[in-house]
């Protein structure tokens, strides 16, 4: 199937290369050029340069060669996928590589209403970035590119060789002799699932795992994925522990867990468990759900939970069933923070929060600072639109209706 006219493609099999106008990239360019130039002018007006008009010449024609050649080349090949940037059309100004476990995806962000782009999306288990979105910007052309590289990546994948039988894994890799290999389960395309052990295993920062004990790799990518048999992972990866169901109780930092518990990591550090303690278990002071999912930060304070019985934070009660998550932030903009997911009403001085909606509290979980309905609230002073992003609240639970009307998110 030949690639369409806007894009170039190699005529080989393998490696198979696209290349076209890496449309937001060439605004960006564009627009840094013209400040530049523009400043240049500007300065040799000011000074009386008789070089004004070369200048002006100078910069209109550097942002048409920003916009123009900025280029994107995406390679894909037998051992990975590379994805590099273009100025003037030939100089690379970045270039970034995959193995070909990872994905060409669409890209949209979270107020657009169609795809803007692609991207190259890794593994979620895998500590890799995604690439920024890259290639033209009509859907049609990016549907085709990304049909395209699909089918190329696919074909690479099929050339790749066999996965290796042993364990690899960088702190269990020179442990493999305490585990049962003669029980060893399997993925279809060879790749190690599951390992029993049959002596002691230590793990920093945790009790002793003790013989018997399941450790399953590479089956689930993120925490709502329990199986991942179909996906691909690149043989060059190491295996990845996702999850260890003991044998017996362990000690988790300062609690015992039941037997049979699942330990859950991400990127070879330990973060939670499923099923380790009683359905009400007291934690940091609070009854929770200690058969449901809790999160644990690297100094042993929770970072999940979900509440057993109604608990009164922030000067408010939460019922039963409500969920709490903590984000780390990201700058001053997107400040640390709980958010929770309701298990039942909250009643809030003007309305309720029913079940399922959200709200976001402060990091000691002393304030309430956000909320975040799944459909509109009717006010007096307007129509609070859910759904779209969280509402800032004062401490009292009351709209902070300055902050809403200047976000749009208050209408008539």
């Amino acid at each position: 199937m030949s690639a369409p006219s806007h894009l170039s493609r190699s005529p080989a099999a393998q490696p198979t290369a696209f290349s076209g106008p890496d449309v937001y990239p060439a605004w960006a360019n564009a627009i840094t050029l013209l400040v530049v130039g523009g400043l240049l002018t500007l300065v040799a007006w000011r000074l009386a340069v008789r070089a004004v008009l070369p200048l002006v010449v100078a910069t209109l024609g550097s942002a048409g060669v920003g916009a123009w050649g900025t280029r994107f080349r995406l390679i894909i090949a037998s051992n990975g996928i590379e994805l590099t940037t273009l100025v003037a059309w030939w100089i690379p100004t970045r270039r970034r590589r995959w193995y070909l476990d990872a994905r060409i995806d669409l890209y949209e962000s979270w107020e657009a209403d169609r795809p803007e782009g692609l991207c190259v999306q890794p593994p979620i288990a895998s500590d890799e970035d995604a690439s920024p979105c890259f290639g033209p910007t009509r859907e049609d052309r990016l549907r085709d590119l990304q049909r395209l590289a699909t089918e190329a990546v696919l074909r690479a994948r099929s050339l790749a060789p066999a996965c290796p039988p042993q364990l690899r894994h960088a702190r269990l890799g020179g442990e493999s002799s305490r585990f049962d290999f003669e029980d060893v389960v399997r993925f279809p395309n060879g790749r190690i699932r599951e390992l029993r052990s049959r002596d002691v295993i230590r793990w920093p920062g945790l009790d002793d795992i003790p013989p018997g004990s399941r450790f399953r790799f590479n089956g689930a990518p993120s925490l709502n994925v329990e199986d991942n048999a179909d996906a691909f992972i690149d043989p060059r990866r190491e295996d990845v522990l996702y999850e260890i169901e003991v044998s017996a109780p362990v000690r988790i930092f300062s609690h015992v867990t039941n037997s049979g518990a699942k330990l859950r990591f991400s990127s070879n550090r330990f973060v939670g468990t499923l099923m380790a303690f009683p359905s009400e278990a007291v934690f940091e002071g609070r009854i929770v759900r200690g058969d449901q999912w809790l999160g644990f930060q690297p100094d042993g304070t929770l970072s999940a939970f979900t509440l057993a019985r109604g608990t009164t934070l922030a000067g408010f009660e939460f019922g039963a069933d409500s969920r709490f998550d903590f984000w780390r932030g990201s700058g001053r903009l997107l400040p640390a923070r709980w958010t929770c997911r309701l298990g039942a009403a909250l009643v809030l001085p003007a309305f309720t929060l029913q079940a399922g909606d959200a709200c976001e509290l402060s990091v000691d979980l002393a304030r309430l600072t956000g909320i975040a309905p799944r459909a509109d609230l009717i006010l007096p002073e307007g129509r609070l639109r859910g759904g779209v992003m969280s509402a800032r609240v004062s401490p009292d639970g009351r709209i902070d209706l300055a902050w809403c009307r200047k976000a749009g998110l208050i209408v008539p």
